[in-house]
This record gives structure tokens, sequence and C-alpha cells, in this order.
């Protein structure tokens, strides 16, 4: 058996990082060009939203409060429809910006570094590379561990207590719609809920309107690591058909490091625009709503009501959307893979043996490689099986029915 280079598991690209591997080495171009780039303007994402929240909060606490609501803005029923739909529009594009960069930082969090690789190795077990895993939560540093879990925690408060726009409707100059009229998130008498007998109080109705929001970003976590887990086969897999360099967290000679960790931007982007107007529909499909009725003098007719409101168009919509994303899955999970190498999807112990290269091969993690069978140099090196591996020299396709060591 052929040794293994020192440092084959770090090529496979960045969701491996190397803790002995130096940033300062890497020039201004190489850092631009790499995932650093992406968390940069994850952190950016993240210090808008929070100064956008602190404001909000601030300018929340000069405005005059009745019953733990305020009045931010009278007008009429199309004015207040028109402030709410880019409102709220700007609201989910933030939030889905920073689940993503969350997501993001996360897959950083818990990417086995070298040393993490080795110690499941040695304990007989292996680690997930290219993807996260609760397999690899458990085996990073305490640190880390703790990181994520704020990442976690600080995003629940995010969705389930986002700040909710309520309508007071005049009866003289709004018309109720049936479900063929109905605008997305138009307030309507006829579709409320929680309101009469079985009204609720203002944070019940609060964690109603916003738990589907929760539920539709862990499913986007869900959907983002099924589909990493595609690509990352695909990207493995199409080493066996071209020569091409590794790309990993820190390039040296050949290989290259780009914006993205493993998902392409044709993927991601799409996905977070498609999450971003799935968001928007959720919150207009239900939603806080307070109804305070008035005569053409301003003189309240009956008690204010308090629920949330639904809107059935929204709805429908919502489900359209769903099915388009779960279909767009699917025709991905359908794509074949190249044939020609061992299915290792992340798991590093697989990769570690397509990584034993050939005597004379050592500094292949350099170059561009190829996963393939070795041709022998030497009549004398041939051994009972042929080797297959990556190496940066001429190799041979695998045959079906034939054992490789």
């Amino acid at each position: 058996m052929s040794k293994a280079t020192g440092s084959s598991i770090e090529t496979l690209h960045t969701g491996l990082i190397s803790e002995d591997s130096s940033v300062q080495n890497l020039d201004a171009t190489k850092q631009l060009g790499s995932w650093r780039f992406t968390v940069r303007a994850g952190v950016a994402v993240a210090s808008l939203v929070a100064l956008a929240n602190l404001g909000c909060f601030i300018w929340a606490l000069t405005l005059d409060r009745e019953d733990g609501s305020a009045t931010v803005f009278e007008g009429s029923c199309d004015e207040v429809k028109r402030i709410t739909f880019w409102v709220d529009l700007a609201i989910n594009t933030l939030s889905t910006l920073l689940l993503g960069a969350s997501n993001n930082c996360t897959q950083l969090l818990v990417a086995p570094t070298r040393k993490d690789i080795d110690d499941a190795h040695a304990a007989g077990r292996y680690l997930d590379v290219s993807v996260s895993s609760m397999r690899n939560l458990l085996a990073v540093s305490r640190w880390r561990k703790w990181l994520c879990a704020c990442l976690f925690l600080s995003s629940i408060p995010l969705h389930l207590l986002t700040i909710d726009i309520r309508e007071n409707i005049d009866p003289q100059t709004y018309t109720l719609a049936r479900m063929w009229q109905d605008v997305v998130g138009t307030v309507s008498t006829d579709f409320l809920v929680g309101t009469g007998d079985h009204e609720r109080s203002l944070m019940e109705n609060v964690l109603l309107a916003n738990t589907p929001q929760l539920a539709i970003s862990v499913i986007y976590v869900s959907y983002n690591n099924c589909l990493t887990m595609m690509m990352l086969g695909q990207e493995y897999s199409g080493y066996a058909r071209h020569r091409k360099p590794l790309r990993v967290s820190r390039p040296e000679g050949d290989q290259r490091s780009t914006y993205r960790l493993q998902l392409p931007y044709r993927y991601s982007v799409p996905l977070m625009a498609s999450m971003a107007t799935l968001h928007w529909l959720i919150a207009r499909s239900i939603f806080l709503v307070e109804i305070n009725v008035f005569d053409y003098n301003g003189n309240a007719l009956a008690k204010r009501v308090s629920g949330c409101g639904y809107s059935p168009m929204a709805i429908v919509l919502s489900l359209f959307i769903s099915g388009v994303i779960i279909l767009a899955l699917l025709a991905s999970g359908a794509r074949k893979l190249e044939p020609g190498i061992p299915l290792a999807s992340s798991c590093s112990l697989a990769i570690a043996a397509a990584c034993h290269t050939s005597p004379g091969d050592e500094d292949a993690r350099m170059l561009p490689l190829k996963y393939g069978v070795m041709i022998a140099e030497e009549p004398d090196s041939v051994s009972e099986y042929e080797h297959a591996c990556f190496s940066s020299k001429e190799v041979t396709p695998l045959v079906d029915g034939h054992l490789y060591s």
C-alpha cells in the first residue's frame, strides 16, 4: 500500500480548515477571492440588521403606547397596504440574508481541522468534510460549540418576535374582498382568527403569526445541507473525468479558493431569493391584526379587536412556491454522478483512502489532479492489485468488476 501524503485530507476543500497554515502568506488577490470575502459580507449584513433593529427599538420608545401597542402611521388603506408591503419585504429580505450569513458561519465553525480529522481516525471514527453535521459539532473545540449555540439561539427571537404591522380599519372606506379578489396580505374581517370569545393576548398573537417563519428557517437549513451534499458528490465525482486543482481553504501552488464554501452561487443565490420570497409570503399569509372601528367623527364604535388575520391567496402562493422549491431539489437529486470513482459522500475516511498517492507524487496536492488507476512505472512495483487514487500523473479509468488497492 502506498504511503499517504502528509496533508492529503487538508486539500479536499474549504470545509476543512488547517490550523497550521498562515493567512499572512496570502496576497491581497487571494484574500479577496476566497471564502473570507463571503464571511465579511455576512458580518456586514449582520451589522446592518443589528443597527436597523437598534434604530427601530430606540424609535419605538419615543412613540405613545396604549395597551402595549403604538400607532406608527395613519392614513388610507391603500397607503397602509403600500407601506406594509415594502416594510414586510425589507424585513424578510434582511432576515433571509442574516439566516444565510449565520448558516455560512456555522459551516465554518463546525468544519473539522486536520487535527480533528487525525484524532477521529485514530479513535476509529470519521468526520464530515464540506458539510455541517452533529458529528462534527461534537468533535470541534468547546469555544466553537458555544459560538454555534449562540448563532442558533440568537435566531429564534428574530423570527418569533419580528415586528408586526397592524391596520386600523374604517368600515366606511374599506371594502371586504372575497378570495378571488384577495390581495396578498389584505386585512379582512372575513379572515380573522383569535378574536371574539377566543381572543388571545398580544404576545400570543405575535407568536402565532411568526412561528411559521421559524419553521421555514429550519427547513432552509435542512434544504441547504441536503443540496450541499448533492453538490459535494457532483464536485468530487468530477475528478474522475476532468483534471483540475483542488479547491481549499488556504491555497498553495495551483490550488484554488473561491467566494463560496460548497454550494455554488448559481444554486445558493436562487435558493436565498426563493426563501426570501417564501418568508415574505408567509408573513402575508398570517399576520397580526388590530381593528379599531370609528364613525365619521372619529368616535370609537366598538371595542378594539386584536387577533391574527390570514390571506387565502398568500397561502396558495406560499404552497406553490414551496412546491417549486421541492421539485427543484428533486430535479437536482435526479442528476447522475460521474462514474469511475467510488462514492465517498462527506466521509473523511473514504476521502483519506482516495488520497494515498504513489511514491514520487508527494506534491500532488499542489497540482491539478485526476482520480484513476495509477500506471506502474516499473514492473517490480506492480502489486496484486492496481492502485487507484488522486494523482497529478497519468491515470487510467477504473474497470467494473476489478479490485483496487
